[in-house]
């Protein structure tokens, strides 16, 4: 059984476990139903964040301005929002990069029809913001007495969508080391019922459980899941006897 003679390959498969867990749990992440865990806090949030008037669309390039309003390009809808930031989330993508993405998104909406909506959201006053949306809609130009208001607004958007950021990548990374937790003692369990095939017993169980339970916090101590599974049953093999 376990003595301080044992300690080395105690670390061995405690570490190899963890290390073998974190690598499965990072192949899965390619499986929809894992990398869309915490997604729900950005599609919950943004759909607050937006109004439900879709976004006027930017003038098309090759739009003819010969005394007709020009034509512009179709209007974004919070739902086509919502998938675009999925499509970050689901890939991967730096968490500023989206965050980033995410407030380009928001500002296409501001226009004179959405001024009241987004005045009652960031506590500005309605006019001037009114007067900002349509300056944004002429190509940014901003009067020099709205530069202010506009820094204020644009830091109450920047605080709103990190708060529904951060809550989405807390949840995920939670849920990642608890299914990697688990992992790491079922897999403890199975190398155990392996390798003692023939004289399985309660002490095997026992043993192979608290060695998946020490897992977690040695994981970073192995290489690659290759080797962290050969360090793991080579562990459990000279550990419990």
């Amino acid at each position: 059984m376990l003595n301080l003679g044992t300690l080395p390959e105690l670390l061995g498969a405690v570490a190899g476990l963890g290390v073998a867990a974190a690598g499965i749990v990072d192949a899965l992440k390619a499986v929809p139903c894992f990398s869309r865990v915490g997604f729900h806090h950005i599609e919950r949030g943004i759909t607050r964040l937006l109004p439900e008037e879709p976004a006027v669309g930017a003038p098309a390039e090759d739009s003819d301005t010969d005394g007709a309003a020009p034509s512009r390009c179709p209007p974004i809808t919070v739902e086509e929002t919502v998938e675009l930031l999925k499509g970050g989330w689901l890939n991967g993508a730096d968490l500023s990069k989206q965050k980033a993405d995410a407030k380009t998104l928001v500002i296409h909406f501001v226009n004179e029809r959405t001024a009241l909506h987004f005045s009652r959201l960031t506590s500005c006053p309605d006019a001037p913001l009114k007067a900002i949306a349509i300056g944004l809609g002429a190509g940014g130009q901003l009067a020099p007495g709205h530069m202010g208001l506009y820094k204020r607004f644009s830091d109450i958007i920047d605080v709103k969508i990190d708060s529904m950021y951060q809550r989405a990548d807390q949840q995920y990374k939670k849920f990642i080391k608890f299914f990697a937790y688990k992992l790491a003692i079922a897999l403890a369990v199975v190398f155990g019922v392996l390798i003692f095939w023939d004289a399985y017993s309660s002490d095997v169980f026992i043993g192979s459980v608290l060695i998946g339970m020490l897992a977690g916090p040695l994981a970073s101590a192995s290489r690659d899941t290759t080797t962290g599974i050969g360090d793991a049953v080579r562990g459990l093999a000279r550990l419990i006897k």
